[in-house]
């Protein structure tokens, strides 16, 4: 009965009993055991130190940035501006960025802690997407603004952040005008 059965000698009654697990896989079982709660303190220190590494790295000294994105003039209302750090070689843990307001300001932030950027030079990428339908959640609308301007490597955009308060001239993207569509518009205006 629950795995255990009684042994003695055939040859020898006056010996006692001995009883023993008929399960042979308690060791295996215990090893098993072992080796997991080894695997899982090896895992749990490695996130420990990825997480002090994570926060030396990245207290470097932020420095309020505030700037503006106008498209054709216009502010660019619900871009995303990001910045990426030029020449800085390690791993960057939070890229500073800032949501573009209804006047086409914004202000960068890293992180949700902390407000600003880094001093130093960055590439500077925006992404502009043709709001969608209220019940649309995490669709994404197309880019309203040339796709160069989304990716690091393309970007003409550059800025620097210097140590202190940093007001940054305007990001001016200047979209070419379809000649039709700008005939015909104008054509319409000139109409009584």
């Amino acid at each position: 009965m629950f795995g255990w059965r009684a042994n003695s000698r055939q040859d020898d009654r006056s010996a006692p009993a001995t009883h023993e697990r008929s399960d042979r896989s308690a060791p295996a079982t215990h090893e098993r055991s072992a080796h997991r709660d080894g695997r899982y303190r090896a895992s749990l220190i490695a996130v420990l130190i990825l997480l002090v590494v994570t926060r030396v790295l990245s207290f470097e000294p932020t420095y309020p940035v505030e700037g503006r994105v106008l498209v054709a003039g216009e502010p660019a209302r619900g871009a995303i501006v990001e910045f990426h750090p030029i020449g800085k070689p390690g791993i960057t843990m939070a890229r500073p960025r800032g949501d573009v307001r209804e006047d086409g300001s914004f202000e960068l932030s890293t992180g949700a802690e902390r407000g600003g950027a880094p001093a130093g030079s960055y590439a500077v990428t925006i992404v502009w997407r043709e709001p969608l339908a209220a019940g649309d959640e995490g669709a994404r609308g197309p880019n309203l603004i040339p796709d160069f301007y989304s990716r690091r490597a393309s970007t003409p955009l550059r800025a620097t952040v210097l140590e202190g308060m940093n007001l940054l001239p305007p990001f001016r993207i200047e979209m070419r005008r379809n000649r039709r569509a700008a005939s015909s518009s104008e054509s319409r205006n000139m109409r009584p």
